[in-house]
């Protein structure tokens, strides 16, 4: 089976953060970044690495800057996946789909870019 980790950041609403948490915990080692401004306080325990060093910004660079570190910290155990959620999401597939979905998937990537650029219409205004 491959190693599988879930990159997450949150902000807000507790219980649902911990639902996620508890949820996901079971198949697969979570990292976790509060807000350093928000009032959520959790501990990391077991598998669950939980950090709180950025003040995070809607749609600024900090968000990059948590990301890239929550990856720093996750490469340091060499997974097979890194899948980035917010602590909002709700997976709609249960622990076991989602293994199965990857476990035949491991040099296949799942990020996709459009050269805006190269397509004329990305900036057209729809009727």
């Amino acid at each position: 089976m491959s190693r599988i980790c879930f990159i997450i950041i949150a902000h807000k609403n507790y219980n649902q953060t911990m639902r996620l948490i508890n949820h996901l915990k079971t198949d697969f080692d979570l990292y976790v970044h509060i807000d350093k401004k928000s009032k959520l306080n959790i501990k990391s325990f077991d598998n669950v690495y939980i950090y709180k060093k950025y003040s995070i910004y809607y749609g600024g660079f900090s968000q990059i800057t948590t990301t890239l570190y929550l990856m720093k910290e996750a490469f340091k155990n060499n997974y097979d996946r890194y899948i980035f959620i917010s602590a909002q999401d709700i997976p709609l597939k249960t622990n076991k789909e989602i293994n199965e979905f990857f476990k035949n998937k491991i040099n296949k990537e799942f990020i996709s870019y459009q050269d805006v650029e190269a397509d004329e219409n990305m900036y057209k205004e729809m009727c």
